[in-house]
């Protein structure tokens, strides 16, 4: 999340989403869980973040 481009509210709004997919007992979210939220937040037409800054995370990370 370091290398993306986005202003302070969204990254903590996708580290929110993106907690909500961690497992409490796991070590990290694993790259199954990752593209669940992402996925989430695409459905989501409430949220702020658009669909082309989502796509730029999916390709920062794969």
């Amino acid at each position: 999340m370091r290398y993306a481009r986005m202003r302070p509210a969204e990254k903590e709004y996708v580290k929110s989403i993106m907690q909500k997919f961690d497992a409490p007992f796991s070590e990290g979210i694993t790259r199954d869980e990752f593209q669940k939220g992402l996925d989430e937040m695409q459905r989501n037409k409430r949220d702020r973040i658009t669909d082309a800054e989502i796509k730029k995370i999916k390709e920062l990370f794969e």
